[in-house]
């Protein structure tokens, strides 16, 4: 699976979809998922590739990708949250996207809670 597959499986889910962040004007409502190359400890932008590579050429590309979902974190909507994080997990192992759950964190300026998880595409 390639990164214009994963933007596909993750539109079908429903939410609004960003690569990396929305443009600032258009930012849209709770919830909605942001995904980006991700390495690890840097909380960086651009992803850690580990191509198989031999014969100077590159045979197999690998790319580590950052999954995050965006909700409410109001007491109430607290519930969907987990609800759609589950959902989420079910619709990307549904598509046989094999992911690690990274965590969840309260974004306190934003009022809103994100969850992660990491997907290592290969293609």
């Amino acid at each position: 699976m390639n990164l214009i597959e994963l933007q596909s499986v993750l539109l079908g889910f429903g939410l609004p979809l960003a690569y990396i962040e929305f443009p600032e004007e258009s930012s849209p409502e709770l919830p909605f998922i942001v995904f980006l190359d991700h390495v690890p400890g840097d909380g960086g932008i651009y992803g850690e590739h580990k191509d198989i590579k031999a014969d100077n050429k590159n045979y197999v590309r690998s790319r580590l990708i950052r999954v995050e979902l965006y909700t409410d974190s109001h007491h109430e909507s607290a519930l969907h949250g987990i609800q759609l994080a589950e959902g989420l997990e079910d619709h990307m192992t549904e598509h046989g996207i094999l992911w690690d759950y990274e965590g969840k964190a309260k974004v306190e300026a934003e009022k809103m809670h994100m969850t992660a998880w990491t997907i290592n595409l290969m293609y």
